[in-house]
């Protein structure tokens, strides 16, 4: 059980304040949580961009082109195989390393320290459902941009033709599919903002995939700008952060792209290590801040607080 007095309403500024001192008290059992899982995704993706990239990131440009001529069809097949693989895999491992941070995080708000892997035994469960959650919250924000990219693929294809009316009506979808796509992302936004709490309500509140957004969704109803206000600062904290190691990989990068023979290779490894070690280190102080602006909305919104007290109270007089 939550103690109530650790779950009050915050300022967005205190809210941070509380997750990177949530964070700096319980920095080995957050660290350990997250480099279990993190450190050997990292390290897979090392190994699928030395043998799948050829030292380059997997872009929709690299992908296809590579020192200025086409790639091949076993090649493009072999980059798209490694942009799936550790997409899914990426996933999977992900997932399972959120249910255990959060299951940490409720349980040291409630006075409890439990060790590494007992929270991975103990979250092991939700981790599941919360990969099909990720999974289906990831699906819907993609199909937004659906009408939008048929749209400018049929714009496209005209325009390739020849006529002169063939060129105008394709320009004309071009345009429609241009309009689409800019309203699929203010679509997503809005929803990402929406669904931003669904891990917690997945793993906390024991929802479906499905429930779990509903849930996330009717938690911030009337939430949305402080929100959206909370993620944007908590965005521009992280980078800060992050600015000074990202900053030294990038000219480390420089440095062995002047370097003859597998420098690209090796900017790549660098780059996956420095990504890994920022996730390793961030994705708890993110995570932190995010359940416990979970617990603020339901504090706000359904006097969490207050049930919780009247809950304490009750098990006390029990008790005596």
């Amino acid at each position: 059980m939550n103690d109530p007095a650790s779950l009050r309403a915050r300022s967005i500024p205190e809210l941070l304040d509380a997750s990177v001192r949530l964070y700096r008290d319980n920095f080995g059992n957050f660290l350990g949580i997250a480099a279990l899982t993190q450190v050997p995704l990292g390290l897979l993706g090392v190994a699928l961009g030395a043998v799948f990239y050829r030292g380059i990131a997997p872009t929709l440009g690299s992908t296809l082109v590579e020192a200025d001529r086409l790639r091949g069809t076993a090649e493009v097949l072999g980059v798209a195989a490694g942009v799936v693989v550790l997409g899914i895999v990426s996933l999977i491992v992900t997932s399972l390393t959120l249910a255990a941070l959060i299951y940490s995080l409720n349980a040291r708000l409630s006075g409890d320290r439990p060790g590494v892997l007992e929270c991975y035994r103990e979250s092991l469960g939700r981790g599941g459902v919360l990969i099909l959650t990720r999974l289906l919250f990831f699906v819907l924000l993609a199909l937004l941009y659906l009408p939008g990219a048929v749209v400018l693929g049929i714009g496209a294809a005209m325009l390739s033709s020849s006529g002169v009316g063939g060129n105008a009506a394709g320009g004309l979808l071009i345009a429609l599919g241009s309009l689409l796509a800019l309203l699929a992302f203010v679509a997503m936004v809005y929803l990402w903002i929406r669904w931003y709490l669904q891990s917690q309500t997945c793993v906390l509140e024991d929802q479906s995939p499905v429930g779990a957004l509903r849930r996330s969704w009717r938690v911030s109803v009337a939430r949305w700008w402080r929100t959206l206000g909370f993620v944007i600062l908590l965005s521009l904290f992280v980078s800060a952060v992050s600015a000074t190691p990202s900053s030294i990989a990038s000219f480390l990068g420089v440095v062995f792209s002047l370097s003859p023979g597998g420098a690209d290779v090796w900017a790549q490894v660098l780059s996956n290590s420095v990504s890994t070690l920022a996730s390793v280190l961030l994705m708890p102080v993110n995570l932190a801040a995010a359940t416990l602006l979970y617990f603020d909305h339901r504090v706000r919104r359904e006097g969490l607080d207050v049930e919780l007290a009247a809950d304490q109270l009750w098990r006390e007089a029990q008790a005596e």
